[in-house]
């Protein structure tokens, strides 16, 4: 479980990728050949014991793209700003994020996507849930700003639709390209 919250930019998060990276989570200290995400579950936890109260956003993504595979992202909290879990900024149609068999849970923004917040880009989520996160104005799972990529969801029912204010929010101008 990852705990350590950083400064970057003028915001604490758990985790901060400039560059593109895949991270996998579920592997024993003895076996990174085969993943065991449901016996050895990896979690990145914005929640400090020692200073509950002092949270911080989850990750943030300036690289192109990012991939999550088998991890659980949690306990993101931002208040004055937008993705409590997630908060990522793409320049292109090609750049996004992908999450298989992954969980975005309990995390909360002050204004959109508690459990993610993506401008630009796409989002591409396969056997992954997000439950129990909430934000101020919409997208409690989800939102998307001025989407320049697809979003696939699956399943949308059982995955987004739980999360308070709405599962997806999405903001769309057509003269943003």
């Amino acid at each position: 479980m990852c705990r350590r919250d950083r400064a970057s930019g003028g915001t604490t998060q758990t985790l901060y990728l400039a560059r593109s990276l895949t991270i996998q989570g579920g592997y024993t200290n003895t076996n990174w050949n085969t993943s065991y995400p449901i016996t050895q579950p990896t979690i990145l936890d914005a929640l400090n014991p020692l200073a509950p109260l002092s949270r911080g956003r989850v990750i943030s993504i300036t690289a192109p793209s990012a991939t999550f595979v088998n991890l659980t992202i949690q306990n993101g909290h931002v208040i004055s700003d937008s993705g409590g879990g997630i908060y990522a900024l793409f320049s292109s149609a090609n750049d996004g994020i992908t999450m298989t068999g992954s969980t975005l849970s309990g995390n909360e923004s002050g204004w959109r996507g508690g459990g993610a917040y993506l401008m630009g880009g796409g989002a591409e989520f396969t056997n992954s849930t997000t439950s129990g996160n909430t934000s101020g104005a919409g997208g409690g799972g989800l939102s998307l700003a001025y989407p320049t990529g697809a979003l696939t969801p699956t399943p949308l029912s059982a995955t987004m639709a739980v999360n308070p204010v709405g599962a997806i929010h999405t903001d769309y101008d057509n003269t943003h390209k």
